[in-house]
């Protein structure tokens, strides 16, 4: 169910039990008593919390997109449909490349975890593999073979995959949040 929806949801109900309580307190319990002052206060706590915690919510929702190590969280979610694109036909965060983008050009295959995908870097031109191939120049491609929790078996498999063989393989591996990265070339 969507979140709007939800705090809508919420929003009416909430309206509608103040409705009820102002009715209450203004045609069906008007005498003046200790238990009614009581509850009138109740009520007005009540309310309070309510509608600031709705407020809370909202204001958390649309400005707080955190990423965090674990996907179960909304927070994380949202982050990730926010930003994580690129996402080429292969499944990785990188861009689509064509056969064209290969010719007379040498290779860099970063193979990695979420480190190497980006995890957490809301823009994927900000990541290693993009600043590598950046200052590599005119001359170089790097494409990126790294998904959320890889571990070291499935990057050898994608690198193994990929169609074209790789003048060097960057690996990517966060161990502890100590981010090391390995690189051998091949030729």
């Amino acid at each position: 169910m969507s979140t709007w929806l939800v705090a809508g949801v919420s929003f009416l109900l909430g309206c509608a039990m103040l409705l009820a309580a102002v009715r209450l307190f203004r045609r069906a319990w008007t005498t003046a008593s200790q238990a009614r002052t009581a509850a009138l206060n109740l009520a007005i706590v009540f309310f309070t919390l309510f509608f600031g915690g709705l407020a809370a919510e909202v204001l958390v929702y649309c400005f707080f997109v955190q990423s965090y190590q674990s996907g179960f969280v909304l927070a994380n979610q949202r982050w990730m449909d926010r930003y994580w694109k690129p996402v080429n036909r292969k499944g990785y965060r990188d861009l689509e490349r064509a056969e064209g983008d290969f010719l007379g050009k040498r290779i860099v295959a970063v193979a990695g975890d979420s480190f190497a995908a980006g995890y957490g870097i809301a823009d994927y031109r900000r990541r290693f593999s993009n600043v590598l191939e950046d200052n590599l120049g005119p001359g170089w491609v790097v494409v990126n073979l790294a998904k959320n929790g890889w571990d070291t078996s499935a990057e050898f498999k994608a690198v193994r995959s990929f169609p074209h063989k790789p003048d060097v393989i960057v690996l990517g591996v966060s161990i502890l949040r100590r981010h090391v990265t390995l690189s051998r070339s091949i030729a």
